[in-house]
């Protein structure tokens, strides 16, 4: 199908653009989010594990950003995670 504006992209384009524009990343990342603290919350240890996945996201996602904080940051809060998991399972 021929656009109406040659050359220029469709507004469902550049949605598309703007959702995927860090290959998801950013949405696996939020969804991590929101299963570690749905489990932590009903006391599950496994909400650590999806924290860990969440941290990595969230630091490629931060890479890709151009962000230096957003890495650093979700370094600490792996390392936190994996403390939580490893406290639950001694105790």
């Amino acid at each position: 199908m021929g656009d109406i504006y040659p050359g220029k992209q469709s507004e469902f384009d550049t949605m598309l653009d703007a959702l995927f524009k860090f290959y998801g990343a950013d949405w696996a990342a939020m969804i991590f989010t929101f299963a570690q603290l749905h489990l932590l919350g009903s006391k599950k240890p496994s909400g650590f594990v999806f924290g860990l996945l969440a941290n990595v996201s969230w630091t490629i996602f931060g890479i890709m950003a151009g962000s230096i904080a957003n890495p650093l940051a979700n370094l600490v809060f792996f390392v936190m995670n994996l403390r939580g998991l490893y406290q639950w399972h001694r105790a």
